[in-house]
């Protein structure tokens, strides 16, 4: 009798573990953003408009235009962490500009939280690299677009 107890209550808590990180993946939500811009995310260009952009996993993201023709899987392996005079409390998207062209380096999805860091690609380590034999060593510029939390 013991032995189902504690069975049934190893299985409850299972449960209740499971439930806790749907709800808490289902809170992550999803925020809506209007890019002015055409920019580079991988090896795919997406045109300036409205995207909404969920976070799939810890280590993932969906960007998806408002119209619903683009759709780009994006793998967000690194974490970003505010620095000092950055704003950590608001929803956005950060991109790093290399002269005309953005590539998107940094989804901020909830408030208060860390980032999520992307990968660079080879085409962004080109515009770096181009960049800088250009300009004699220009800094990297960031470029900030305010999101809202849906």
């Amino acid at each position: 009798m013991t032995k189902k107890l504690y069975s049934a209550f190893a299985m409850l808590s299972l449960v209740l573990m499971l439930a806790v990180i749907s709800v808490q993946a289902q809170s992550r939500g999803k925020i809506e953003v209007n890019v002015p811009f055409e920019f580079s995310l991988g090896n795919k260009t997406l045109p300036a408009g409205a995207y909404s952009v969920r976070q799939l996993s810890r280590n993932s993201i969906l960007i998806e235009s408002a119209d619903g023709q683009t759709r780009v899987i994006a793998q967000t392996p690194g974490t970003a962490q505010a620095g000092e005079g950055e704003r950590a409390t608001q929803e956005r998207l950060v991109f790093h500009q290399y002269g005309n062209q953005y590539f998107l380096a940094q989804v901020w999805m909830t408030r208060g939280s860390d980032g999520r860091e992307l990968s660079q690609s080879g085409a962004e380590r080109q515009a770096a690299k181009e960049q800088k034999l250009a300009s004699g060593g220009a800094k990297l510029k960031k470029v900030e677009v305010a999101a809202s939390a849906r």
